[in-house]
Parts: C-alpha cells; structure tokens; sequence
C-alpha cells in the first residue's frame, strides 16, 4: 500500500472515529436532557396532584364549615324536641371534626408542596375557638323555655362571621398559590422542551458536518485514485 493511501486512510479513519464520537456524545447527551424532562414531568404530575388535592380540601373544609354552622341554627330552630336536639348536636360536632380534619390534611399538603400554610393554621384556631363559644352558649339552652333559643341566639350572633372571612381567604389563597404554580410549571415546561428542541437541532448539525466533511474526504480520495 502507497504511504499517501495510507496516510488519507488514517485522516479518514480519524473523522469516522470523530464522527461515531460525536454522535455518542450527541446522544448521551440528548438522553440526559430527556431523562431529566421526564424526572421533570413525573415531579410536575405528583405537584398536580397535590394542587388539586389542596384545593379540593380547602372546599371541602369550607364546606363542611357551613354545614355545621347550619346544624347550630337548627338546634336553636327546632331543639325543643330532644331526638331532634341530639340529631343536630351530633351532626354539629361532626362537621367540626370534618373540618378539623380537612384543614389539617391541607396544613400537611401545602408543607409538602412548600407553599404558605399560615392562613390554614389561623383558620384552624379560629374554628377550633368557635365550637366551645357555641357550646358555652348551648348549656344556657332551655328546651322548655321557647325564648331561650333568642337568648342564644342573641349571645353568640355574629361570631360565625370573622371565621367565615379567615376561610374565603384561606380558599382564595390556595387557589391563587396553586395558580401560581401551574403557571411556574409550564414556564419550566417550555423551557425544558425548547433546550430539548434545540440539543437534537445540534445532533443533526454535528451529523451532517462530520457527513459532509467525510464526503469530501472520501470524494477527494476517489479523485486521487483515479
């Protein structure tokens, strides 16, 4: 073999091997960048499911709040009859508990997700605070007196108000908070797809430089032979 045959067959072996290493790399780390935007989504899909699942137990608590806040004004309406008393008092305390138990699942999601529980935490204590005013009027309750119920109704009204304030604004802030996040998560999102995008742009660009050289080289080697 001529030392010039030689000699063209190292500088092209040289550009086949820059070649294959190219696309090695190339492809390394195109699977990284594909690797990373599925660890993305799989971290974005468990924040999704959290989100919805905080605002679905800020409503509920909300809720429940009103239900039990209606089962207060039944006792006082129709508690003359004691199976009926004993009816709306358990329902009372039950939705107190059902709301106790939402806010402290949300105070648990909203942790998890690093977002801003305060307001969870002051409506909880503000909720907690409001059954034992209920319940403190309630003992002053005389079924046999039918002016008792105004009586009441009289010591405690208003007191449901603060609390139903603190808990629109507590809805109103997870909504907001998990708006804020879906929107921060598609911003990544895109971000991630247009580095994505333009890696694999680049992958086709080494590719066809390294073919087009390898083209010239082989082409040119031809020429020579002949």
């Amino acid at each position: 073999m001529k030392i010039g045959n030689i000699g063209i067959s190292i500088r092209l072996g040289a550009f086949v091997a820059l070649f294959l290493l190219a696309l090695i790399g190339a492809g390394v780390g195109d699977w990284h960048f594909l690797r990373a935007d599925h660890d993305r989504q799989d971290d974005t899909s468990q924040r999704v499911i959290l989100l919805e699942n905080s605002v679905n137990l800020a409503r509920s608590a909300q809720v429940n709040f009103k239900i039990q806040v209606q089962d207060w004004k039944d006792i006082l309406l129709r508690g003359q009859d004691s199976r009926e008393f004993n009816e709306y008092l358990k329902g009372f305390n039950q939705q107190h508990d059902l709301t106790q138990a939402n806010l402290q699942r949300l105070n648990g999601e909203l942790i998890s997700l690093g977002l801003d529980n305060n307001l969870v935490q002051a409506t909880q204590k503000i909720h907690a605070d409001l059954r034992q005013k209920y319940l403190r009027a309630l003992s002053k309750f005389d079924p046999a007196n039918p002016n008792s119920r105004y009586q009441v109704d009289a010591e405690v009204m208003g007191i449901d108000r603060a609390p139903t304030e603190r808990f629109d604004e507590m809805v109103d802030s997870v909504l907001k908070q998990s708006d804020e996040m879906r929107k921060t998560s598609e911003i990544n999102a895109d971000s991630a797809f247009r580095a994505t995008s333009l890696w694999s742009l680049l992958i086709v660009m080494i590719a066809l430089v390294f073919g087009a050289s390898l083209a010239v080289k082989y082409g040119g080697q031809g020429r020579i032979r002949h």
